[in-house]
């Protein structure tokens, strides 16, 4: 059975687009259109408070949301989903040098490749994407039953929870007055 992901998945589908956190270390070929396919369908298929989100938004800024949103969501899985502490340090080590590399033009994880066309397209900066790492990596520790502690889930809430709520935010201006002229 291939990982890669079917470029003709239906946009409405019923079922979730698979997030396999294999690819960290071994992403599948695809084309920047390709990637963009997949943030889309991943996007599409995960929430459906997301999709709604983005009837509000202009089209053409459609999947550039999408492809944040994709970095998003595999970072919180990253976080969430890797079994064991240990590994999902690791993968979220990995991911944030492929964040780097994005940022260098050498992107090769289908995210990575679509971000860096949103990046590209709307000048933005790596910043509120890296802002993101200190919260999932104290996800990580917090949710570890032998180090879990009240202080703790307080401390990483108290200090990261207003950076991921401001990169969002801080994103939309770039995309509202950034956008003229382009498409």
């Amino acid at each position: 059975m291939s990982t890669k992901p079917d470029p003709a998945l239906a946009p409405h589908s019923s079922f979730l687009v698979p997030l396999p956190l294999e690819w960290v270390d071994a992403p599948p070929a695809m084309t920047p259109a390709e990637a963009e396919r997949y943030t889309r369908a991943l996007a599409r298929s995960h929430y459906e408070n997301f999709h709604v989100a983005t009837f509000f938004l202009p089209k053409r800024l459609h999947q550039d949301f999408h492809n944040v949103y994709a970095y998003c969501r595999w970072s919180d899985d990253l976080a969430d989903e890797a079994g064991d502490r240990e590994r999902a340090l690791r993968l979220l080590a990995a991911w944030e040098q492929q964040l780097e590399e994005c940022y260098q033009g050498r992107a090769r994880h289908p995210v990575f490749l679509a971000l860096a066309e949103t990046a590209r397209r709307r000048e933005v900066p790596m910043e509120p994407f890296r802002n993101l790492r200190p919260t999932m990596t104290c996800s990580t520790i917090a949710v570890t039953p032998p180090i879990r502690s009240d202080r703790l889930s307080c401390n990483c809430a108290d200090t990261t929870m207003p950076s991921v709520a401001a990169s969002p935010i801080s994103l939309a201006p770039r995309f509202s007055w950034r956008t003229s002229g382009r498409t």
